[in-house]
């Protein structure tokens, strides 16, 4: 069973939401050779109610989720993708690592808002 399948069978089993991670998802697509753009097609956005982002880096030739750095394009256009079919009621900034000067923050954050309400998910 791969992991969207996995995914599915415990929402449609549990009846609850998800809670994604969509620089986790894109890091997995990566270490994995997944297309990215496959599984986002097959993953379960109905049931996400809730997105986290962050940025990693790259560590031996794998790409590390860190939360250390901003979030890079592709993790942008996935949180996008995302909130454009998910019933999102909210996205949270992972920063746990490298934690930058309080003043960079609120551009990644204002960026994440004005997707949510590009896709009218809050005001």
């Amino acid at each position: 069973m791969v992991e969207v399948e996995f995914l599915r069978a415990v929402l449609d089993q549990t009846g609850c939401g998800l809670l994604c991670d969509v620089t986790n998802l894109f890091t997995n697509a990566v270490n994995h050779g997944q297309d990215l753009r496959d599984l986002a097609a097959r993953w379960p956005w109905d049931r996400v109610v809730q997105l986290h982002f962050a940025g990693g880096h790259w560590h031996d030739g794998a790409l590390i989720d860190s939360h250390a750095h901003p979030s890079p394009p592709e993790v942008w256009a996935l949180l996008e993708t995302a909130v454009a079919q998910a019933p999102v009621k909210g996205i949270v900034l992972e920063r746990d690592e490298n934690i930058p000067p309080f003043d960079e923050l609120p551009g990644e954050l204002e960026r994440a808002r004005s997707i949510g309400r590009a896709f009218e998910r809050w005001a």
